[in-house]
């Protein structure tokens, strides 16, 4: 037998467990709504806006090394120091901290300016840091018009490394295409290094009914603010880390195709692939 104090308390935790769930529930019901209104009522500039926001919000400092899965890409797939590299999406700063210290040349941007004070610092002499978006970086590289990252344009690099998941947050399929047309013209010989949200190459579940509802409230304030939205079923959101659209394996083999290159896969803690010139 069980004495009453145990009973007590494992009513106690059953109680708390039930509680638990039942706020979970909600969270994600409050989540899947505000992700139908937001994908409707927002255009796809003021989407990207509130992702990094949201992003920055949420994770002001991240962390400060390199996580266990990134070391060993970045020591087998990067050129060697002292080659000069582009990073997008920097953060505060943690893969350009550990690239300088070993004696890389690291130009980074990032479109949340609350990150400057650390990025500047952890780019240092070597290299330059500016605050801008990827969508700022193809304006200055194919279409040749002024943006926060024009002094970028007519660099060239050893490898260009699109910072932590920050693939995924670009959710045109027709910007990401044009930011690997970008990437491979700023480094026509070296790799791309790009991390992701990965999805199954299957349809995807029917949207649950929180999101329906706030795509159809959504779907009224687009039209009361004269705006209109392309959403893909494989779209998500999260209150830390806004917009998303994770990727299939065929989508980036296709992406690396129309720009001349081959993808070598790795599929450890998080998935990640190298973007290398075809022979």
């Amino acid at each position: 037998m069980f004495s009453p104090g145990y009973r007590l308390l494992r009513r106690v935790i059953g109680t708390y467990a039930a509680l638990d769930r039942s706020v979970l529930r909600v969270h994600t019901a409050l989540e899947e709504a505000a992700h139908g209104v937001l994908s409707r009522a927002l255009d796809a500039r003021e989407r990207s806006d509130l992702s990094v926001y949201l992003g920055a919000r949420a994770n002001p400092t991240v962390r400060s090394t390199l996580f266990s899965w990134e070391l060993p890409w970045f020591q087998s797939d990067l050129p060697p120091p002292p080659a000069r590299l582009l990073l997008g999406a920097a953060g505060s700063g943690r893969e350009a901290a550990w690239l300088t210290a070993r004696g890389y040349a690291v130009d980074a941007f990032e479109p949340a300016r609350s990150c400057e004070p650390r990025l500047a610092s952890a780019v240092g002499s070597l290299g330059r840091c500016a605050f801008g978006s990827y969508e700022d970086l193809v304006l200055s590289v194919l279409t040749v018009e002024a943006s926060p990252l024009s002094h970028f344009a007519s660099e060239r690099y050893d490898a260009v490394i699109l910072g932590w998941g920050s693939l995924t947050h670009v959710i045109d399929p027709d910007m990401r295409r044009n930011l690997l047309q970008a990437a491979d013209r700023l480094s026509p010989h070296g790799p791309i290094l790009a991390s992701f949200w990965a999805r199954d190459e299957g349809p995807p579940p029917p949207p649950r009914r929180a999101r329906a509802a706030g795509a159809a409230v959504g779907g009224w304030l687009g039209r009361l603010r004269g705006r209109s939205a392309s959403v893909s079923p494989h779209d998500g959101f999260r209150t830390h880390s806004g917009f998303t659209r994770p990727l299939a394996r065929s989508e980036l083999e296709a992406l690396a195709a129309d720009v001349g290159r081959t993808c070598a896969w790795y599929a450890d803690a998080y998935p990640h692939v190298t973007l290398r010139r075809r022979p």
